[in-house]
């Protein structure tokens, strides 16, 4: 992983570091790329949720409550530049959502570290706020983005050849068949070698 600001975030959280040792043990040394991407991703969200909450020292288990999904809500709209004029539409759609998954896997790790310590409070805050990223996820994040990828798709413009570029590749294929057929009234091999 780059070392920067982002990494020292993600190095200093146990629950990124959680979510990274999981990753290798689910993918493996392989998907190395994958698993630093993921980790950055959460240190970034959790970077813009300590500067929307005006919380410095907050670590990532600490908005994953029900409490705080609002505040995730609009950690992660800053994060993916959402733009609020008229329609919503969202400068990185592709990182809003992708993160709805890395969350899910933090919840997880939340659920089972509960589970192991018997804590029913932190069972309860991540079954709730599971259940809030069904529930409210889609219309407030993942329509948005969603709707953008689709309208940069179909507003993507499309390039076609210009008609003196295919006649230029047209006289070029016409002059190698050409000069392929006068050299077979000899056949070396190397004639049939550029009729293939």
């Amino acid at each position: 992983m780059k070392r920067d600001e982002v990494f020292l975030v993600a190095q200093d959280n146990w629950l990124i570091k959680k979510v990274g040792l999981f990753l290798v043990e689910q993918y493996g040394e392989k998907q190395q790329h994958l698993t630093a991407q993921k980790m950055r991703e959460l240190a970034w969200l959790l970077k813009q949720y300590c500067a929307a909450d005006f919380s410095p020292n907050a670590q990532l288990g600490d908005f994953i409550k029900p409490a705080r999904f609002d505040v995730v809500i609009s950690a992660v709209k800053s994060l993916s530049k959402f733009e609020f004029e008229g329609v919503q539409r969202v400068a990185t759609p592709s990182l809003s959502l992708k993160v709805v998954h890395s969350l899910k896997r933090c919840v997880s790790i939340l659920r089972g570290r509960a589970f192991h310590t018997k804590d029913k409070d932190l069972q309860e805050d991540s079954d709730n706020f599971e259940k809030l990223l069904d529930s409210e996820w889609g219309h407030c994040i993942s329509y948005h983005s969603l709707n953008t990828v689709e309208e940069r798709k179909f507003n993507k413009i499309e390039i076609l050849s210009l008609t003196e570029d295919l006649e230029k590749l047209q006289r070029s294929f016409l002059s190698k068949i050409s000069s392929s057929t006068q050299v077979l009234t000899e056949p070396p091999l190397e004639a049939w070698s550029h009729l293939a």
